[in-house]
């Protein structure tokens, strides 16, 4: 089952260097299996940007390009049909909406303060005790604002990310449900 974290920062920078890590727990240390991870900025001026790990539209225009260009060849103008396949392509990435929903992610990011960013984390599997122990190091650069883990999960997580005191948690103690903001 995958959850979705949510992390506010006070920079935009900080953001992306939280990504960095998470990302680097995935392929390098293999604690984490993320399926998407966004960074939302919002500047100064209010405006609010989404920052994707993938540019959906140049891969679908890349991908169009080539079937187009392949296509083309049986057709006797392959430069034609690279041309309509990028451009088929680019459009399709342009609208495809894989992951974390930009919907969602446009509401929170209008709800930041210019300057402040957030990061929409979303992972196959819950947070392991190692990616909390990874995490410590970085405590305090972030903040957690919603996840849908179960409550002592997300306690565990916050107490990472915020460098507060893990809370204890009897055997048998029925988890409150997840925060939601």
């Amino acid at each position: 089952m995958s959850h979705l974290i949510v992390l506010g920062f006070d920079t935009t920078a900080d953001a992306f260097r939280m990504r960095g890590v998470l990302a680097a727990m995935q392929t390098e240390e293999n604690l984490l299996e993320l399926e998407d991870a966004v960074v939302v900025s919002k500047s100064a001026k209010g405006v609010v940007r989404l920052h994707q790990p993938v540019n959906l539209t140049l891969v679908g225009a890349l991908g169009g390009a080539f079937c187009g260009g392949a296509l083309g060849v049986f057709f006797w103008n392959p430069l034609l049909g690279a041309a309509l396949g990028a451009a088929s392509g680019a459009a399709s990435g342009l609208f495809s909406d894989i992951g974390v929903k930009d919907e969602l992610m446009r509401d929170v990011g209008k709800n930041l303060d210019p300057g402040t960013a957030a990061l929409f984390v979303r992972v196959r599997t819950s947070p392991s005790p190692q990616v909390h122990a990874g995490l410590r190091p970085y405590a305090g650069l972030g903040r957690l604002l919603q996840t849908s883990m179960p409550r002592e999960l997300e306690d565990d997580f916050r107490a990472a990310i915020e460098g507060t005191p893990p809370p204890h948690h009897p055997p048998g103690e029925e988890s409150p449900a997840p925060t939601t903001v």
